[in-house]
C-alpha cells in the first residue's frame, strides 16, 4: 500500500468522483510511497460474528511497492475498530461468518480465480500516473464486517428519502488510532448484497475535526460526496415475474463483487492536523423505486464488506546517536570534549527530532558548539538551545522533555554537537555521560542501527541502548577519573637590584604548568621578609585557560595576603607549552605583582616563592612529575632615603597676648600652622629643583628623596613660598641640622651630616592694618556729626600717627572743622575725657604694641561751618601708621577710610551698615541681620563677599526731590551689584556707586539701597 512523508505541507485538493461502474482516477499532488500499510502481520482472524472491538497494526515495508518484506519498527502504529451505536441488536458484526473479521483483500469482493486483473480498483500510490498500481490483494489485509439487512424486516424497500438518500441507518464504526496519525486511507471492497431490489451498505464521515476533505483515488461503483461515501451501482427498475408472482428476471440485484455491481475503492481522508480518531455512520440503501410498495422481510439476508485503514503517512527511520570523547579516562579539574552525533540511516525523513544529553555525574557543562564537520545540519551555534539539550532526566524518557530539535534529517543525514565539560568528580569514581535521541511525536525507528554495537566510535567505555517502547537511542560514555599529571613551575623576579628605605619593591611572579593535564587547584606560596612592609598584590592571567577561552585569574578570596605571607589557592593552570629559554616564556601563565615598602634598612636578603599540589586527607590532589624549577628568588639591598620635614606656620603671638611671642620662630599657643604653602627642595645654585611639596592643613611638609641632592660643597637649599597676604618673619630649625638662613626668613642652605633633617620652621604673618569703615551723612550748617571706625590687626603692631586728608566743597571759606577721637569704650560716639588719637597715642593702650584681634575703636567728628549752604561738603579721609614689632620692622600705611559730610537744607540722613553673605547679590538664603560694624577673617581658597546697606530718611518737613546717594567701594573689595528696595543688579567692579531716587521724598518717608563687593 502507500501513504505520505508525514511532515507534508496540507493542500487543497481537488477529487473528481466516480458516478458510473466504469473506473475514474482522481487529481492529485504527488506524495512519497508509504512504508507502513496492513498485511497479514497486522491482525489475527476472528471467525463467526461478534461486537468485541478488534485491534491491528501497521507493518513496515521499506520497499514498498515494489517488495513486500517487512521490518521491525519502534514504537508501532496500532488502531483500535470499534462497532457504536447499533440501532439494531447485532445490526453490525465484526465477521459474521465462517470466512472471518481480518482477511486478504481478495476475500471479498473479487472473483475466486482472476481477481488480480481486478487489483487497480485500490490504490498504492498518489503520485501522479501511479494511482491504481502495485496493490497486492494477496499480501494486503483489512477488516471485515456484516450488516444485517434483516433487521430492517417491516421497512419499505424504498431507500432514496431515508437520511438524504443514503438509506437506513445501521450503526457507527469508529478508528481510534494508539498515536496522532495523518491522512489515512480508507479500503472498502466487496460492498452489495444480493437480494430483491439491491441492497448496498454506504458510508458517512461524522468526525471532522481535523479533516479537511475526503477524495477517491481509485475504485469501482463507488463515490466520494462531501463526507459521503455512496454506492453507485445501477438504479433500474427491470423486474419480471411469471403468473404465479415469482421472480424470474432481477436487474435490481447487486452482488459484492465488481462484476455483480459490488463497490470497490481506496478512499483518501485528508488531514489538517494531527488525528486519533474517525467515525463513519453506516447505512442500507436498495434500487428501489417509489413505485414498490412492499415491506422488506424478515429473511434478506446483509451485506458483508471489508472497511479498513490501509495505510498512513509514514515516518519511520533508523536514528543512531554517537558520544565519544576518545578516551577512557579523564584528569579532575581538566576538560573534555565530547562529539554527540545524530544521524537518521533513512529511509524515510524526519522532521523534529530532539537530542537530549546529560551531565549527570562528575562533570559540569563549559559550553556547547556546532562542529565544522561537512555537511553538518547543525550550523549555528547561537541556535542551540541549552535548557532543552541539557535536561537531568535520568533516562531522558520523560514525555515533558523536548530537547535540541535538530531540524530534518534526510536518509543519511547528521546532526552533530560538540560538548565541553570540566571533570569535577572525585579521583577514583567515574563520569557518567547520557545522550539520547527522541523520535518526532509521529516518527518511528527500526533501532537497527542503535542495537547494532559495532562502529560504536573509538574508544573503549562506550554503552548504547534502544528503548523499543518510545525508540529512543541512548549512548552512555563511562570515563574514570584520575589525578590530573601537571609540571608546576614558578619564576619571581624583583623590578630591580636595590631598594631604598621608604622606595616601593615590586616583585612579578609568574606560575605555570608544562604536563600532561591541566592542574584546578594549585597553591602559590611567597614569604616576604620582615624588612618589607607588604602594601597589595594583583593578578593578571595571559593566555588561553583550560577550556580555549581566556585564562582567568583566581577569585579575591582565593588571592590571601596576610602577615607578610601571599598564598594564592585555586589556580587553575592549563596545559602549556614554552618558548625561549632565556627568559622562559610560557604561553599560558599566571602572573602576581606584589608590592610592598621598603622599611627597614639592612643587609641583603633573600625572598623565594614557592609552587605545589595541594593535599586533601593527605594525599596530593595530582602527580607532580618535575620539581626542580619551581622557586627562584630575588636579592634586594635596602638603603635610606634623605628626609627632610618642618612646618610653616602663623607667627603673630597666637592666643598667648604676649608681644614678645611673635615675630620669635618659635610655635606659641593658638599660632596655627599654615595650609598650602609651597617648599621646594633645590640645588643652592638656583637649579635644578628636587622636589616641591606643599604644606598639610596642619602646615607640615615632609620632602623624602633617594636621589643624591647635596652638591659638591655637600649643601642643598630649603626654600618656602608665602601664600597670598602672608609675609616672612622668622625661620628656625631644630639643633641636630647644621643650617643658615637669610634676612628674607624664607631659605634654608643646609650642610650634609645625616639622612635626616627634621624641623624646619618657616614663620610667616599677616603684616596688614585694616581700618573699617567709610561714612557718609547729611547735617544742618553748623551741625556736629560723628563717624565710628575700628582698628583691626592680625599681627602685633606698634601704632603710629595718622595720614590726614580733607577736602571740601566749596573749596574757599568758610572752613570746616575734623578731629579723629581714640573711643575707649567703642560705642561709636565722643564722650567726656576721651581723647584725641594723637594725645591717646602717648599712653597706655595705644602706646604699647596692639596684639592680634585686640579692638581699637576711633572716631570722626565733623562740624559744619554755621553759614555753609545747602550743598556744602567736607570729604575728611585719614589712614593709620603701623609697624611691626620686629627688629626690621617697617612702617606702613593702613587702607585709608573717606567720611563725607554734606549740608542738607532738608534734613535727609543716612544710616550705613554690613553684613557677611555668600553671594552677590545676595539671596534669601542669607539671613544674617546688618551690623555698624563687622569682622571678617579671610580664609585661603575662600571667596568671601559683604553686602553694604545705606538707609535714608527724610528727617526734616519739606519735600525732597530726586534725591543722589553717592558711596565709595571699601579698600580691599571689588563691587559686584547694586540694590534699590529690593531690585539688584550685577555690575562691573568700574560701575559708579550712586543711585538715583527719582520723585519726591516726603517727610519721615524712608528707604533703603545696597551694594554687595567681593573681599580681594
Amino acid at each position: 500500500m502507500w501513504g505520505t512523508e508525514l511532515n507534508y505541507k496540507q493542500m487543497k485538493k481537488q477529487f473528481g468522483h466516480i458516478f458510473a461502474t466504469a473506473l475514474a482516477l482522481t487529481t492529485v499532488n504527488a506524495y512519497a510511497i508509504p512504508t507502513l500499510e496492513v498485511m497479514s502481520a497486522s491482525g489475527t482472524n476472528r471467525t463467526g460474528s461478534t461486537t468485541t472491538s478488534k485491534d491491528t497494526k501497521f507493518v513496515f515495508n521499506p520497499k514498498n511497492p515494489t517488495d513486500n518484506a517487512t521490518q521491525n519498527y519502534y514504537p508501532e502504529v496500532k488502531v483500535n475498530y470499534s462497532i457504536l451505536n447499533n440501532v439494531y441488536a447485532n445490526g453490525i458484526v465484526f465477521g459474521g461468518d465462517n470466512i472471518g473479521d481480518f482477511v486478504p483483500l481478495k476475500s471479498q469482493g473479487f472473483p475466486s480465480s482472476g481477481y488480480n486483473n481486478y487489483s487497480n480498483s485500490l490504490s498504492s500510490s498518489r503520485a501522479s500516473g501511479d494511482i491504481g498500481k502495485g496493490i497486492s490483494l494477496d499480501d494486503n489485509y483489512g477488516v471485515r464486517f456484516l450488516t444485517a439487512f434483516s433487521k430492517l424486516d417491516g421497512k419499505k424497500w424504498y431507500t432514496a428519502g431515508e437520511n438524504s438518500g443514503m438509506g437506513y441507518q445501521m450503526g457507527d464504526i469508529v478508528l481510534t488510532w494508539d498515536r496522532p496519525i495523518t491522512n489515512p486511507v480508507i479500503n472498502i471492497s466487496g460492498v452489495g448484497g444480493q437480494y430483491d431490489y439491491g441492497i448496498a451498505a454506504q458510508f458517512k464521515l461524522l468526525t471532522t475535526t481535523g479533516v479537511s476533505s475526503l477524495g477517491l483515488l481509485s475504485g469501482t461503483n463507488v463515490s466520494v460526496n462531501g463526507w459521503d461515501i455512496k454506492h453507485t451501482g445501477a438504479y433500474t427498475n427491470e423486474i419480471e415475474r411469471d403468473w404465479w408472482g415469482s421472480i424470474i428476471k432481477n436487474n435490481l440485484t447487486i452482488g459484492p463483487t465488481i462484476d455483480d455491481k459490488g463497490a470497490t475503492g481506496s478512499i483518501q481522508v485528508y488531514t489538517s492536523a494531527p488525528i486519533t480518531t474517525l467515525t463513519f455512520r453506516v447505512y442500507f440503501r436498495t434500487d428501489a423505486s417509489s413505485s414498490i410498495r412492499t415491506d422488506i422481510p424478515y429473511n434478506t439476508g446483509g451485506d458483508a464488506f471489508i472497511f479498513s485503514a490501509s495505510s498512513i503517512d509514514s515516518m519511520v527511520g533508523d536514528l543512531l546517536i554517537e558520544k565519544t570523547n576518545n578516551v577512557t579516562q579523564v584528569a579532575k579539574g581538566s576538560n573534555t570534549t565530547y562529539t554527540v552525533r545524530v544521524t537518521n540511516k533513512g529511509p524515510d525523513t524526519f522532521t523534529g527530532t530532539f537530542l537530549n544529553d546529560r551531565l549527570a555525574q562528575g562533570l559540569e557543562l563549559v559550553k556547547v558548539e556546532c562542529s565544522t564537520a561537512t555537511n553538518n545540519k547543525c550550523t549555528d551555534s547561537s541556535k542551540i538551545d541549552v535548557a532543552k539539550l541539557f535536561v537531568s532526566d535520568a533516562d531522558l524518557t520523560s514525555s515533558a522533555i523536548t530537547g535540541q530539535d535538530t531540524g530534518a534529517l534526510a536518509k543519511d543525514a547528521f546532526y552533530e554537537v560538540l560538548v565541553t565539560a570540566k571533570v569535577t568528580g572525585d579521583v577514583g569514581t567515574t563520569t557518567l555521560n547520557k545522550a539520547s535521541v527522541k523520535l518526532p511525536t509521529m516518527g518511528s525507528s527500526t533501532g537497527v542501527a542503535c542495537s547494532n554495537q559495532t562502529g560504536v566510535g573509538g574508544s573503549t567505555g562506550l554503552t548504547r541502548s534502544f528503548n523499543k517502547t518510545l525508540g529512543i537511542c541512548s549512548v552512555t560514555d563511562t570515563d574514570t577519573i584520575i589525578k590530573p599529571i601537571v609540571d608546576l613551575a614558578v619564576s619571581k623576579t624583583a623590578d630591580k637590584a636595590s631598594y631604598n628605605v621608604g622606595e616601593t619593591a615590586v616583585y612579578t611572579i609568574k606560575a605555570w604548568n608544562t604536563g600532561m593535564h591541566a592542574m584546578p587547584d594549585a597553591v602559590l606560596t611567597d614569604v616576604i621578609p620582615s624588612n618589607l612592609a607588604p602594601l597589595n598584590v594583583s593578578c593578571k592571567a595571559v593566555g588561553l585557560g583550560v577550556d580555549g577561552t581566556a585564562l582567568s585569574c583566581p577569585t579575591a578570596d582565593k588571592i590571601i595576603l596576610v602577615n607578610n605571607q601571599l598564598t594564592v589557592k585555586d589556580m587553575v593552570l592549563p596545559k602549556t607549552t614554552i618558548t625561549g629559554t632565556n627568559p622562559v616564556l610560557p604561553a599560558s601563565y599566571l602572573e602576581f605583582t606584589v608590592t610592598a615598602l621598603a622599611n627597614t634598612a639592612g643587609t641583603s636578603i633573600a625572598n623565594t616563592a614557592k609552587i605545589a599540589v595541594p593535599l586533601v586527607g593527605g594525599v596530593a590532589t595530582a602527580t607532580e612529575t618535575i620539581t626542580a624549577n619551581n622557586s627562584s628568588t630575588a636579592t634586594i639591598a635596602i638603603k635610606a632615603p634623605y628626609l627632610f620635614s618642618g612646618r610653616v606656620f602663623n607667627d603673630n603671638s597666637g592666643t598667648t597676648k604676649v608681644a614678645a611671642n611673635a615675630y620669635n620662630g618659635i610655635v606659641n599657643a593658638g599660632e596655627l600652622g599654615i595650609s598650602g604653602s609651597t617648599v621646594t627642595l633645590k640645588n643652592c645654585s638656583g637649579t635644578p629643583e628636587y622636589a616641591s611639596v606643599q604644606t598639610n592643613g596642619n602646615g607640615d611638609f615632609e620632602i623624602r628623596t633617594f636621589q643624591e641632592v647635596f652638591d659638591v660643597n655637600n649643601r642643598v637649599c630649603l626654600v618656602q613660598k608665602n601664600v597670598a597676604d602672608y609675609q616672612s618673619v622668622s625661620t628656625n630649625k631644630s639643633a641636630s641640622v647644621t643650617a643658615t638662613t637669610d634676612s628674607s626668613f624664607d631659605l634654608f642652605t643646609i650642610t650634609k651630616n645625616a639622612n635626616t633633617y627634621d624641623g624646619f620652621l618657616f614663620g610667616d604673618a599677616q603684616l596688614q592694618l585694616i581700618l573699617t569703615q567709610n561714612g557718609q551723612k547729611n547735617i544742618a550748617a553748623g551741625d556736629v556729626v560723628e563717624y565710628p571706625h575700628e582698628i583691626i590687626s592680625k599681627s602685633v603692631h606698634k601704632l603710629g600717627t595718622l595720614n590726614l586728608s580733607n577736602q571740601q566743597q566749596p573749596a574757599i571759606d568758610p572752613v570746616w572743622q575734623s578731629l579723629i577721637y581714640y573711643d575707649a569704650n567703642c560705642n561709636g560716639a565722643v564722650d567726656a575725657g576721651e581723647k584725641s588719637y594723637e594725645l591717646a597715642l602717648q599712653s597706655a593702650p595705644l602706646s604699647a604694641p596692639i596684639l592680634p584681634e585686640q579692638k581699637i575703636c576711633l572716631v570722626q567728628r565733623v562740624m559744619s561751618p554755621s553759614n555753609a549752604k545747602a550743598g556744602d561738603s567736607l570729604s575728611a579721609q585719614f589712614s593709620v601708621k603701623h609697624t611691626p614689632t620686629m627688629s626690621a620692622g617697617v612702617t606702613s600705611l593702613s587702607n585709608s577710610v573717606r567720611d563725607i559730610t554734606t549740608v542738607g537744607s532738608a534734613g535727609l540722613d543716612l544710616v550705613k551698615s554690613v553684613r557677611e553673605v555668600k553671594s552677590c547679590p545676595s539671596t534669601s538664603t542669607d539671613t544674617a541681620t546688618f551690623v555698624k560694624s563687622n569682622i571678617l577673617t579671610k580664609v585661603q581658597d575662600k571667596v568671601s563677599y559683604l553686602e553694604y546697606q545705606i538707609s535714608y530718611t527724610n528727617n526734616s518737613a519739606k519735600n525732597l526731590v530726586d534725591v543722589v546717594l553717592k558711596d565709595a567701594v571699601p579698600l580691599g573689595t571689588s563691587l559686584k551689584s547694586m540694590c534699590t528696595g529690593g531690585d539688584c543688579t550685577t555690575v562691573d567692579s568700574a560701575t559708579p556707586l550712586s543711585w538715583n531716587i527719582a520723585g519726591v521724598l516726603a517727610p519721615r518717608a524712608t528707604g533703603t539701597v545696597r551694594f554687595c563687593a567681593q573681599v580681594e
